[in-house]
């Protein structure tokens, strides 16, 4: 159980707004999973050959079986086409998900990502094949950190290929956290930005958001700003970080930033 501050402690915090903390989750009896992470070369937002899914699906590889830890290499050993699909809950249409997986393991070697033992022209769907993704464990200028057990969640929660998109949303969102001690880990900027490095609608955006936060893979709130404009805005974090964002709302209300939650 992590150290946390009970929501009595939040002295800004009207009746109303610890209401709605307390509906959506006790922060510190939420099931966080396992706290090992991994470490996402940012370049992987901007690369325009490969799609959400594809992004998604490297995710997922990467956060498998983490074999030669000292090196930079990630070496996923005796997958099969199979198993994946099993993985991710499909369980008609089997020639499609082959098709789906086997071109996603090209694309991603193709542009220099991964490394594969087999030839893909002729991988059969219960062959044993390695996976090797390249300079995974380098040290990036620019990286996101992503927590494992999140990703396990979005994959048991959400069934066949819409998974990796998930995934790949949720790491969007973590690439707006820095892991700086002096941060709050809290996203407080424009969700445009979220939402144009996801390349999602505004309608798909926030249902994604929407989706995440129900199976507490981020935490979210909704607070009314004291400003001349009056407008609303969405504070997120990871669920990991939940207090950060609570602290955080108690010391906008303090500073008189915003007048209270509203969902």
């Amino acid at each position: 159980m992590r150290k946390t501050k009970a929501l009595s402690e939040f002295k800004e915090l009207s009746k109303s707004d610890k209401y709605i903390i307390r509906e959506y989750a006790d922060y510190d009896h939420v099931n966080y999973g396992h706290d090992r992470f991994i470490n996402i070369d940012n370049k992987i937002f901007s690369m325009n050959e490969i799609n959400e899914t594809t992004k998604g699906f490297y995710i997922w590889l990467s956060t498998y079986k983490q074999v030669d830890r000292r090196g930079t290499k990630i070496i996923i050993p005796r997958l099969t086409i199979n198993w994946m699909i099993k993985e991710i809950g499909i369980t008609t249409n089997s020639s499609y998900a082959v098709r789906t997986f086997t071109k996603m393991l090209s694309n991603l070697s193709s542009i220099g990502l991964i490394d594969i033992d087999v030839d893909l022209k002729h991988l059969e769907k219960n062959q044993t094949f390695t996976v090797i993704l390249k300079n995974a464990r380098a040290k990036y200028k620019y990286f996101t950190q992503i927590y494992i057990g999140n990703i396990d969640m979005i994959i048991d929660n959400k069934n066949g290929f819409e998974a990796f998109k998930y995934c790949f949303s949720y790491a969007a969102i973590r690439s707006f956290i820095t892991e700086k001690k002096e941060d709050t880990k809290v996203i407080t900027l424009a969700g445009k930005l979220i939402q144009e490095r996801m390349h999602l609608s505004k309608a798909s955006y926030y249902r994604r958001l929407d989706w995440l936060k129900d199976h507490h893979i981020i935490a979210m709130f909704m607070v009314q700003m004291l400003n001349e404009y009056g407008n609303r805005k969405i504070l997120i974090s990871d669920i990991r970080d939940m207090q950060n964002l609570i602290i955080t709302i108690n010391d906008w209300k303090s500073k008189k930033i915003i007048s209270s939650v509203i969902r």
